[in-house]
């Protein structure tokens, strides 16, 4: 993995980190919606980081799902997280047809 690379991961695990507090003040003031929201931003910005470590470039897109089938690529065990990040989707992105 290059210095570029690595730099990159971590800028995006840095963002998980402060979506994940944004998160947890939402719960303490009951903002559910609002915590769905920053759960799939911390998702999408967690598997972004880890196609980064991995060495991948232009990691772009916000489908957990289209991001989590790439990153089985490169670990079958993100295969596993498939049906919770479809349902995490639905709080940011329409399906991969467009319908919702």
């Amino acid at each position: 993995m290059s210095d570029q690379n690595l730099s990159e991961a971590q800028r995006w695990l840095q963002q998980v980190k402060h979506d994940f507090e944004v998160a947890q003040w939402s719960a303490k003031g009951g903002f559910w919606s609002h915590v769905c929201f920053m759960a799939q931003q911390a998702g999408e910005k967690a598997l972004k980081a880890f196609l980064y470590a991995q060495g991948e470039r232009n990691v772009v897109g916000h489908a957990l799902l289209v991001l989590v089938r790439r990153c089985a690529r490169h670990q079958a065990s993100f295969e596993d997280l498939e049906s919770l990040c479809r349902k995490l989707d639905k709080f940011y992105v329409l399906d991969e047809g467009g319908s919702g």
